[in-house]
């Protein structure tokens, strides 16, 4: 955690140089009244989360948890912000998106990861089976093990939870879901 009053000079720089000499270190900044221009730079500079003093304990812990994992943790008005307003944003995304799901697949054993990726594309069971040159008990119980993992208890449940973990945007599920119902058509 870095205190926003701790950084001496230009945050970017500040940053870079903690990152540089700790490249495996996950960074969140804390503070209130930072600008979004600020926040920004922070974020471009290798900062993982930003938490202000306004959060509640349970969204820090929240966000200390994310993090610690892997995650980002920024509010949603500065990543869109960033989509909007930024060049390069893209190519940030798609990295941390990459990064965020080579983290998920270092936690699964290759025939999960077969039965996982069939999952995804939305296949039966016995599509599945035999795709992966396995019986229908085989996918069914990777697929078990899969549930276990993710603390989820079905196949679209699943599919949503390797969405939220792995998009770099804070319960993407959830976005898409208010967003698609604030421009349902009338």
């Amino acid at each position: 955690l870095l205190h926003s009053a701790a950084i001496e000079g230009p945050v970017s720089e500040f940053v870079g140089m903690i990152r540089e000499r700790y490249p495996y270190v996950r960074v969140i900044l804390f503070g209130q009244g930072l600008s979004d221009e600020v926040l920004i730079e922070a974020i471009h500079a290798g900062v993982h989360g930003y938490v202000n003093e306004r959060m509640s304990g349970e969204h820090i812990k929240s966000a200390v948890r994310r993090v610690y994992e892997g995650e980002t943790w920024f509010e949603r008005r500065l990543m869109q912000h960033m989509i909007d307003n930024h060049s390069g944003t893209s190519s940030q995304v798609k990295s941390q998106y990459l990064e965020n799901i080579a983290q998920l697949a270092a936690t699964l054993t290759p025939r999960e990861t077969d039965v996982l990726c069939e999952v995804m594309r939305g296949l039966s069971i016995k599509e599945i089976a035999h795709n992966v040159h396995l019986s229908s008990q085989g996918v069914k119980a990777h697929l078990a093990n899969l549930f276990r993992k993710f603390g989820v208890s079905n196949r679209s449940q699943l599919i949503l939870e390797i969405i939220n973990r792995s998009v770099p945007i804070e319960k993407a599920c959830d976005l898409l879901y208010s967003t698609l119902a604030e421009n349902r058509p009338r």
